[in-house]
């Protein structure tokens, strides 16, 4: 028989899953790859980038431009989204799980963000908007209390990942290969393998 408190230990064990937005639920590098080939003229095939950040393969002038075009608001408005991922996302938070998104957007694009998550009815218990973001929305986690980041950025496997808190980390071109030397990181390629292993 199953008291009352081992109810509530059990569902305070349930992580906290914090999902970023640009590379997670939003196509980003591709809108930022259409924006580099409408004003530069230059050709980025997305599937083939081998880095995480898509300035460090272009010339100084363009990463330049690509760099401020990312602080301006209105390059996120029309941003696709990816509909699989929101889809894993909203059933996760159907299942009773917390779920927080932050992202490292300017806190000018606040409100633009706000717009596209009601836009694309993304579900969400909080937001965190800007730098620090993510390290802000997973602070309170523990070992007891644990949280999930679902981040596309291979560097939060260092800053991000430790004891009581996981990176989950979409598959990408630019995924390192050797993610599984990593403790408390787990590289995924389908949004049902990542409701399944939350949800069980």
């Amino acid at each position: 028989m199953t008291s009352a408190a081992d109810a509530f230990r059990s569902e305070a064990a349930r992580p906290l899953v914090v999902c970023d937005i640009d590379g997670v639920l939003a196509f980003a590098d591709e809108t930022a790859a259409s924006a580099v080939q409408a004003h530069w003229g230059l050709l980025i095939d997305t599937s083939a980038q081998r880095v995480y950040r898509m300035t460090d393969l272009l010339p100084k002038p363009e990463a330049t431009w690509l760099h401020r075009l990312h602080s301006d608001p209105a390059f996120y408005v029309n941003m696709a989204p990816d509909f699989r991922a929101i889809d894993g996302l909203r059933a996760l938070r159907d299942d009773g799980l917390h779920v927080t998104i932050a992202t490292h957007r300017p806190p000018a694009a606040e409100q633009v963000t706000i717009d596209w998550l009601k836009r694309w009815d993304v579900g969400y218990d909080g937001l965190y908007v800007g730098p620090g973001s993510k390290h802000a929305s997973l602070a309170s986690c523990t070992p007891d209390h644990p949280g999930v980041l679902i981040d596309n950025d291979p560097a939060r496997w260092i800053t991000v990942a430790r004891d009581g808190v996981d990176v989950f980390t979409p598959q990408r071109p630019y995924t390192p290969p050797q993610w599984q030397s990593y403790p408390h990181v787990w590289v995924f390629s389908s949004w049902a393998d990542v409701v399944e292993r939350l949800t069980d």
